[in-house]
């Protein structure tokens, strides 16, 4: 889980309450891997030990609260990844609570370099290529990368900045998890689940968020080269023609279900994820074929543009806003002009309208 703002953390405390499932938060501060530690007995005067699993990784905790009742998730993993504002010049990072207590941050526990199988961003738009930088040596053919963020064209910018090439199904071939962890013009490109939720969350205190939104979550799936061949050599499949799976056929509008993507070594990870998703309840999940989800994605985009611009501009949470009528009205008319833009740039691609020249 790379990033643990509001969004980020409901995903990553339901997620970590499915059997048999670990999630490990990926940070880039050690301020916020600080207030997220688990408590521990000091070992030492002045020292407060980091406490870890059995696998020697350490564990925070993150509470969200619902309806007045707080949750807490204690055995969430933690690593810090390098960023231009976090070099690893030290190996500890003062308490904000006391300038004597100081927690150990050992870059060779902290710092991991195991392969990733699943990463989930929640990062801000802009931040997503940056935050992968130092990630991209962990993550596979055979990973899946999940994409929760407001706006679109994130993964466009991903695949031309990381994988111009999808050579997955040839790295596939060659057997070795060496091979299949290249990436830029080598090819070795992951999955993708690209997802939009209309749940709303805020931050109450450092670690501690409020559930005050409830929505649903909706996704859709880009499978790799590796992962599409796999599908398409797959003996006597249960959804008979390509044309009659979604993963195999983007422009379909059939319902995908966990029956067209059949568990294999390939597929494994992206099974794994999907069907973690779908058991994500209170989230009330949804996987959709990619065209419907291009829908939920423009009217997620088309709210956001209205209601984050009218609370920026009057200095009121989105709450403030119910049964306004004038806040409704002025809503309404921006997301008829955007109804409009995206008409226009349908119209554009189907060859059926052209902008006028522009005559300055």
């Amino acid at each position: 889980m790379l990033a643990v703002g509001s969004i980020g953390s409901l995903l990553a405390t339901n997620l970590a309450h499915l059997p048999a499932t670990q999630v490990r938060l990926i940070l880039r501060r050690k301020d916020i891997a600080q207030q997220l530690l688990n408590p521990a007995s000091s070992t030492s005067p002045g020292l407060i030990a980091a406490p870890t699993d059995a696998d020697g990784c350490p564990t925070g905790t993150l509470t969200v609260e619902r309806n007045g009742l707080a949750r807490r998730t204690s055995n969430l993993e933690m690593e810090l990844t390098r960023s231009p504002q976090d070099a690893w010049d030290q190996d500890s990072v003062k308490s904000p609570s006391s300038s004597r207590h100081h927690a150990r941050i050992n870059p060779r526990m902290w710092n991991r370099q195991d392969v990733i199988q699943t990463l989930v961003i929640s990062t801000k738009a802009p931040s997503t290529l940056p935050a992968l930088r130092h990630l991209l040596p962990r993550i596979t053919s055979r990973s899946v990368i999940v994409l929760c963020q407001n706006g679109m064209g994130v993964l466009e910018s991903l695949l031309e900045k990381y994988w111009p090439e999808d050579r997955s199904d040839a790295l596939e071939g060659q057997g070795d998890a060496a091979a299949r962890s290249r990436w830029g013009s080598l090819g070795g490109r992951p999955s993708f689940v690209c997802a939009t939720t209309t749940h709303g969350a805020w931050r109450k205190a450092p670690g501690h968020f409020v559930h005050a939104g409830l929505g649903d979550l909706k996704f859709g799936v880009l499978p790799n080269r590796a992962v599409l061949s796999a599908l398409a050599e797959y003996p006597n499949p249960p959804w008979g023609d390509h044309a009659d799976n979604p993963l195999l056929n983007p422009r379909s509008l059939v319902q995908p279900t966990l029956e067209h993507l059949p568990y294999s070594s390939t597929t494994a990870n992206l099974h794994t994820t999907l069907s973690s998703l779908l058991a994500c309840n209170e989230l009330h999940p949804s996987w959709l074929p990619l065209p419907a989800l291009q829908v939920a994605q423009l009217q997620k985009l088309a709210v956001n543009a209205s209601v984050n611009s009218l609370t920026a501009v009057v200095g009121v949470n989105n709450g403030a806003l119910v049964g306004s009528q004038k806040a409704k009205r002025l809503i309404e008319a921006v997301c008829r002009e955007c109804s409009d833009v995206f008409a226009a740039q349908l119209a554009v691609e189907e060859g059926t309208w052209a902008p006028p020249a522009y005559d300055p």
